[in-house]
């Protein structure tokens, strides 16, 4: 196999001199351990595996591929259903031990150590009564999701989570460790805001926090009878929504195993104004399930926690939707009965706010405009379900296409193909290839959604096996 054949060029060429991490290898105890991630379908063998106790080691592991050409996978929460936190016979730099949340309550700043997942800084932020803009799974890590954009409960009311990232500290090809800012390489700055691991392996990142404490939050659910009225009444709610509102819609298999249609809200605003603004979605019918409450932000974070179940097999697909028309509503909905599983799931985002505020080019991410995301997520536990739970996702996106944008959001799909990549950054994909080149040119960062530099010298054949 290909990974045993890298292994073998390790042996000849030497060990990770210096590494404080632990250094794992095919068949030593806790290799197998360390390369699961969230989606299990992906099963990858890297030949290397460096659990790095601190940025050092990544500088090490990022000098050895440089120095041996073989390719390297940086992993930091191992959620993106991509499975780009590994490769087959390469070397992965491993950050999961590096999961430090250090508070600033008085600059209204958090730093986080490169494997941080939200659960590590959201109960940690609240006790200074702080937040910023984090995924809705608890278990996703930070930095992939902040570098791929990170669209969450907040993002309406305080941007994505981006756009709340004031610096980061990455080691970039050449082995450089260094801090970025909008003061110090802010081209590079730009760039980490969206543009996802291609420019380095992110170490630590500082965040903007906000005064954040009670929220009225939870879920309302329906019979699946009701889909269309309700989500017709989530449409107009959204399309309308203050910032203080944040929602989603779902069809679902509920724990009990009924099949249901839900609006998940989050409100940051006043109680009784909040209850007022929901007053439209309760008086559709008495939900089958109402647990919307007084709840702390932390509390919201971890409430849909029971969907991302890990090491589920999981094949996604999303995009953005201009308009939500009767056409495009007729077609998510007529998609629900033929879910391949109770985990699979159809998500409806809505984008508003102030995340929506922030012009195109004043970051990577250029999605500011859109109303709504489509999360088509298909999910399952059994491998000889494999075949049809791929097909489900597909099939529902070639369904969708006519009422998609160009554009697809990062953090929810793999996007092999280089026009899709293109396509997803619109007019900053000009900026960023320049920015790539610039910090990467040879494309050593390639594990990911790719950005090809302009004069790669290293082919990427290998990035999504």
């Amino acid at each position: 196999m290909s990974y045993l054949r890298e292994y073998e060029r390790f042996r000849r060429s030497g060990d990770l001199t210096g590494v404080r991490g632990e250094v794992l290898r095919p068949g030593m105890l806790g290799y197998d351990q360390a390369r699961r991630l969230y989606n299990g379908m992906i099963d990858r063998r890297p030949a290397v595996i460096v659990r790095c106790a601190g940025p050092v080691d990544v500088v090490r592991c990022v000098d050895y591929a440089r120095e041996n050409q073989v390719q390297i996978s940086v992993r930091a929460g191992g959620h993106g259903v991509a499975g780009n936190a590994l490769n087959d016979g390469g070397i992965v730099a491993d950050l999961t031990p590096m999961r430090y949340v250090r508070i600033d309550p008085g600059r209204s700043r958090a730093v986080v150590g490169g494997g941080a997942r939200w659960i590590d800084l959201d109960p940690v932020a609240q006790e200074y009564g702080l937040a910023t803009t984090g995924g809705r799974v608890s278990s996703t890590g930070i930095a992939g999701f902040t570098l791929g954009g990170g669209a969450g409960w907040l993002m309406s009311r305080f941007g994505l989570a981006c756009d709340n990232l004031r610096s980061c500290e990455i080691v970039t090809a050449d082995g450089d460790l260094t801090v970025v800012s909008d003061d110090d390489e802010p081209d590079l700055m730009w760039a980490l805001r969206g543009g996802g691991g291609n420019f380095g392996a992110v170490t630590s990142l500082e965040f903007d926090l906000h005064p954040v404490v009670d929220t009225l939050s939870g879920l309302l659910q329906w019979p699946r009878s009701m889909a269309p009225e309700v989500l017709r009444a989530f449409r107009d709610l959204a399309l309308d929504a203050p910032d203080e509102l944040g929602l989603v819609f779902a069809c679902i298999t509920d724990r009990s195993g009924r099949p249901g249609v839900t609006v998940t809200v989050c409100w940051t605003g006043d109680i009784d104004e909040g209850e007022r603004i929901l007053a439209p979605l309760r008086s559709l019918g008495p939900p089958v399930v109402d647990d919307v409450r007084k709840m702390r932000y932390e509390h919201v974070q971890t409430m849909l926690d029971y969907t991302g179940v890990w090491g589920s097999r999981n094949y996604w697909k999303s995009g953005y939707i201009p308009e939500l028309s009767e056409a495009a509503m007729d077609t998510i909905l007529s998609n629900t009965d033929r879910m391949p599983s109770p985990l699979s799931a159809i998500h409806l985002w809505t984008h508003h706010g102030a995340a929506n505020r922030v012009p195109e080019g004043a970051t990577a991410f250029p999605n500011r405009s859109y109303p709504f995301n489509l999360h088509i997520i298909g999910a399952w536990t059994d491998p000889q379900s494999d075949a049809e739970g791929i097909a489900w996702s597909r099939r529902f996106y070639e369904e969708m296409h006519p009422y998609f944008s160009d554009r697809s959001y990062v953090n929810f799909d793999d996007l092999k193909e280089q026009s899709r990549v293109e396509s997803a950054y619109g007019d900053n994909y000009r900026r960023l290839v320049e920015v790539k080149t610039r910090y990467d040119p040879d494309n050593m960062f390639r594990s990911n959604q790719n950005i090809r530099p302009g004069r790669a010298a290293i082919p990427d054949v290998l990035s999504m096996r």
